[in-house]
């Protein structure tokens, strides 16, 4: 996949409307608005499922398919000027490119082969260590069955974290479910553009 056959994109913090009125001026489109979660990282509680461990190589294709699965509101599938087959493509770099990236690490659910994936990094946010997650999926199959809070708290488990942080489309309202579960709570809002 080459870069340049994705769009430009942009963001500007939600109530700033003249930046906002020169973007579409300039031939820019709104394409979503991007919430940013924050919260106490969760404490792993006792489970028998799922079992999550570290992503090995052999997960790459697994991890892929879950992520073309698994998102329908990110900023390129929601784009009408994007293809799907593009966006999906997209999705899989990203993963593959995580699994290559020393600064991320990939939290993995198994059930019968892998069945969701967390990538998360570690940062500082007002001098506390904290979860940025970049990428949560789970297959949709099974969904609702407590992956994703189990891949949460293992990350928040294994780094010993205390705060989590987490973007996600205004629009996905599972996700904003899942994190409002969790304890955390929306910070800010951006708008998106591309061009």
């Amino acid at each position: 996949m080459h870069e340049t056959l994705l769009p430009e994109c942009t963001r500007i913090g939600f109530s700033h409307e003249a930046a906002r009125k020169t973007l579409l001026a300039n031939g820019w489109r709104e394409i979503e608005v991007l919430e940013t979660w924050q919260g106490p990282a969760p404490r792993l509680e006792p489970s028998e499922f799922p079992t999550v461990r570290r992503a090995l190589p052999e997960d790459e294709a697994a991890l892929c398919r879950i992520a073309v699965s698994a998102f329908k509101f990110d900023r390129l599938h929601v784009d009408p000027e994007i293809p799907k087959a593009l966006a999906d493509e997209a999705k899989r770099k990203w993963v593959r490119d995580a699994m290559k990236d020393p600064e991320r690490t990939i939290e993995v659910a198994l059930g019968n082969g892998p069945i969701g994936f967390l990538i998360w990094k570690g940062t500082r946010l007002n001098r506390r260590n904290a979860i940025i997650i970049d990428l949560l999926a789970v297959d949709p199959s099974m969904a609702r069955r407590g992956v994703a809070r189990q891949l949460v708290a293992t990350a928040a488990n294994s780094s010993g974290f205390r705060v989590m942080r987490a973007g996600t489309q205004a629009v996905n309202e599972p996700a904003r479910k899942f994190y409002k579960s969790l304890g955390m709570k929306p910070i800010s809002y951006a708008r998106t553009f591309h061009r």
